[in-house]
């Protein structure tokens, strides 16, 4: 999120990937390690032990990307190349694995419209990374359009159909956040915004099962499609009615009154109509005796 946004890479973050060894972890977290080496790399070019730290990450990039037969397979590339697309796609070169990789893994990712046209979890995921790669990419828009097509709408909030035995935990959010960042890239602005105010229904999902949903939301901010800046017009409700609000640091702090067994419902709205995710957390205070 920081290496979208341009921000580059904090130093402690620095000095744990040089320190990261070898083992084997996820495509989308080796993907998303090679990103940041490289933006590490790019602004300290004298940074030997990074530039070999970034040359290691590469060269375990596969050169040749299978078909991408099964759910996992084609969710785990599409995840890994929308991250590495962050970065910046390279040109084609036989000699450089990331570009091999990059290559390599769109022509398999665009056999999803084919191979997957079924599952709209996979088609959201893969729209999103071949529209960040490339806006006009038309495979990519070929499976946005495909994947738009297995949504449902509902006063304002857009969320993704799926199968029954794969809407569990964090999926259904995961695959409407990928399927806004695709809309976000080709210039679909209602419909994202549709599927972001679908996602936000059930967002409390990633704190129990992350999975991709996070990475998701982190790229949808870093790219600018949550807004930039603090929302316009944020009022809360918390049982006294509409008072606005001031954020410092992202927080605002409400003081209201809870009798002994009593309950508070606290709502959330802008008026200049953002996404606005809140999370709430309560202090009791006592009095002092």
């Amino acid at each position: 999120a920081a290496v979208s946004a341009g921000r580059g890479v904090p130093a402690e973050l620095r000095a744990a990937l040089v320190r990261q060894d070898t083992q084997p972890v996820p495509l989308a977290e080796h993907a998303a390690r090679v990103v940041a080496l490289t933006s590490v790399v790019a602004l300290d070019p004298t940074d030997s032990e990074a530039l070999s730290a970034l040359r290691r990450a590469q060269s375990q990039l596969s050169r040749q990307v299978g078909r991408l037969d099964t759910r996992e397979q084609a969710v785990q590339v599409a995840t890994a190349f929308t991250v590495l697309a962050a970065g910046g796609v390279p040109d084609e070169d036989s000699a450089d694995p990331l570009a091999a990789f990059m290559s390599s893994a769109r022509v398999a990712l665009r056999r999803a419209l084919f191979v997957h046209r079924g599952d709209a979890g996979v088609l959201a995921r893969v729209a999103a990374a071949l529209l960040v790669a490339d806006p006009e990419d038309g495979y990519g828009i070929a499976l946005l359009e495909r994947a738009l097509g297995a949504t449902t709408e509902r006063d304002g909030a857009r969320r993704v159909t799926l199968d029954e035995l794969l809407a569990q935990g964090s999926e259904a959010t995961g695959a409407g956040l990928a399927l806004a960042l695709g809309a976000h890239h080709a210039g679909r602005d209602a419909a994202r915004d549709e599927l972001l105010r679908g996602a936000m229904q059930t967002f409390g999902s990633i704190a129990r099962d992350p999975d991709d949903a996070l990475l998701y939301w982190f790229a949808l901010s870093a790219y600018g499609a949550l807004g930039v800046g603090e929302p316009e017009g944020l009022e809360v409700n918390v049982g006294g009615g509409w008072q606005p609000v001031t954020l410092e640091e992202g927080r605002a702090v409400v003081d209201v009154n809870l009798s002994p067994g009593g309950r508070l419902r606290a709502k959330v709205r802008t008026t200049g109509g953002a996404v606005v995710y809140a999370r709430v957390e309560t202090v009791f205070g006592a009095a002092f005796e």
